[in-house]
């Protein structure tokens, strides 16, 4: 994962105060900067992607939304499949 200095991790909270709000201690800064500008650009506001969290249920976590995978302390896991989206896999 990509090293994010103290003051980007400040902007991301900032600049994604939705996501934010409905991440909230779920997960570590690092997993913030990572995952909030994707899942922006992906449906295109920081509403949405809040929203899309909150909703959207992802098979390979059982039917679980991203936001009930975080709340079982599975942050790690999540990333992962969202990296692996990233590259071109199979959601």
């Amino acid at each position: 994962m990509k090293r994010v200095e103290k003051t980007e991790h400040k902007n991301i909270s900032l600049n994604f105060p939705k996501l934010e709000k409905c991440c909230e201690e779920l997960l570590n800064e690092d997993e913030k900067a990572y995952l909030f500008p994707i899942l922006v650009d992906w449906t295109g506001s920081d509403v949405n992607a809040a929203l899309w969290l909150k909703s959207e249920t992802i098979s390979a976590f059982g039917g679980q939304t991203g936001l009930e995978v975080c709340r079982s302390h599975n942050s790690e896991n999540f990333v992962h499949y969202i990296q692996h989206i990233e590259i071109g896999g199979f959601a």
